[in-house]
């Protein structure tokens, strides 16, 4: 099972923030009643999340339409999905000096891919007296969904399933993702969230555009630096000043297209394709081809489907140009995703380097 990803300082997962208010009066008179019938760390901890989990019933179960974001909002309330549910809880716990912060992870709506994917929330707990890090589902149960409070082996909600396109993050965020918040903000029905609004990755994916240049010649020599094992001080200014020079005009004229991926404000993948004109044939009858390249995930965030989702958009893209043939550059390892996608080695083309 892969590590915890720590997104922030340890002290920031004490903090106090507009969705996670533990300062506020209600929040602490709560979190005391806890307190005050719990006197060990481990039993205060799981009574906080039975309790949110119990108590605080998840919109969709209930069919209520009322919207709630922030922990006082959610505990005023008492319903919410689990994005708010997961405030909830770290005000709570929070409120008694205890380090809590937030996962995610994409699940399928139904059973299967076809009814999409959305983004589900839950939270990842430190326990002081056993100095480790656990995550905990306050969702709610169901028939079907049985998560507990476990020291040891973790009982969650839902079990990611991979081959589907499911991904269980691992990342713990200090405070929830802006993105999802926005959903919340920008809509006053949560049954209308739920079944049209709910967003399907935590990362942003952007197109690229002339005002990307910068961070697209950067990423691009420090891919090149990874995959031709260049030192730090080799010499490279002919070619980033060749970049420069390519993606000014291949992007105003449309020929290139690249995407930029965020987790919050940092970097975590590139994807780009180029599209040239060559003389039409029986098999292209346009005579335009798309070449794939440089497709480039972060190391701590791989195994995340980032290459995959940068693969879908540019496709997507490519298709609307009506481009039927593409083609990519790819490493060894960068072959296992691709074929996986369903990509398929050609043996009838030839290279001479001159």
């Amino acid at each position: 099972m892969q590590e915890l990803i720590f997104k922030n300082d340890k002290n920031d997962y004490l903090s106090v923030s507009k969705y996670i208010n533990w300062n506020n009066e209600s929040i602490i008179s709560k979190a005391l009643e806890f307190k005050n019938k719990n006197v060990d760390e481990i039993s205060l901890i799981k009574a906080i999340y039975e309790y949110v989990r119990d108590e605080i019933k998840h919109s969709w179960d209930v069919q209520d339409k009322r919207i709630t974001k922030s922990a006082t909002e959610v505990l005023e309330q008492g319903v919410g999905i689990c994005w708010g549910k997961v405030n909830l809880l770290a005000a709570l716990l929070r409120a008694c000096g205890i380090l809590v912060g937030i996962c995610y992870q994409r699940l399928t709506l139904g059973d299967t891919p076809e009814t999409g994917f959305c983004i589900h929330a839950l939270n990842a707990i430190y326990i002081k007296s056993l100095d480790k890090w656990i995550r905990v589902d306050a969702r709610g149960n169901k028939e079907g969904v049985n998560a507990q409070f476990d020291l040891e082996n973790e009982k969650l909600a839902f079990l990611v399933r991979k081959d589907i396109g499911e991904v269980d993050y691992r990342i713990v965020y200090a405070n929830p993702l802006d993105k999802l918040m926005r959903v919340l903000e920008e809509n006053t029905d949560m049954i209308h969230v739920y079944l049209n609004n709910l967003p399907d990755t935590v990362f942003n994916y952007k197109r690229a555009t002339i005002e990307d240049i910068d961070e697209l010649v950067r990423t691009k020599i420090n891919v090149f630096r990874e995959v031709n094992k260049l030192s730090s001080d080799e010499d490279i200014f002919i070619l980033k000043q060749n970049l420069y020079t390519y993606y000014k005009q291949a992007l105003k004229i449309n020929e290139h297209i690249a995407y930029i991926v965020y987790d919050d404000m940092n970097l975590i993948g590139t994807g780009d394709v180029s599209i040239s004109h060559g003389m039409p044939n029986y098999y292209n009858s346009s005579g335009k081809k798309a070449c794939i390249m440089n497709i480039y995930t972060v190391p701590e965030y791989r195994r995340k489907r980032v290459a995959f989702h940068i693969l879908d958009l540019l496709i997507k893209n490519v298709k609307e140009q009506g481009i039927s043939q593409i083609t990519l550059e790819t490493t060894d390892k960068g072959q296992i995703i691709f074929k996986k996608y369903g990509f398929v080695k050609k043996f009838n083309e030839m290279e001479l380097k001159v």
